[in-house]
């Protein structure tokens, strides 16, 4: 319609479900410090990036300051070492999107995430 502003998005929920291969790797992996700093950025919401069409969420993905990332099927991977010396990956499946009116912008939609956390080790 005439006058209708196209809507910004601001992530305002980030909902993670860790896997038992998270928790494992936490006890046991040979990176566990970078996977505690790399989840630590992936909960954060100011990270993660949204890409949209007309008034929906089409993707949404973190971005973590040296665990670059990108995607691998449906899923968005992440490198767990920081840089990309390292084969195991962070692997958020299951990605969800939900947008709701805000309250006090119109123009704004709230965004929450629901996510499932995987690390998978030895990749490529």
């Amino acid at each position: 319609m005439p006058g209708d502003k196209k809507k910004k998005f601001k992530v305002t929920e980030v909902k993670l479900r860790r896997e038992a291969s998270v928790s494992d790797y936490l006890k046991n992996g040979k990176n566990s410090d970078d996977l505690k700093e790399l989840l630590k950025g992936v909960g954060d919401l100011k990270n993660w990036t949204t890409e949209t069409k007309d008034d929906r969420v089409t993707a949404a993905y973190p971005e973590v300051s040296g665990h670059p990332g990108h995607v691998d099927g449906s899923d968005w991977k992440m490198y767990i070492e920081r840089g990309k010396k390292t084969t195991d990956r962070l692997l958020i499946k299951k990605r969800k999107y939900e947008t709701e009116p805000n309250k006090s912008d119109e123009n704004l939609l709230n965004v929450k995430i629901y996510a499932a956390l995987f690390v998978e080790e030895d990749t490529h």
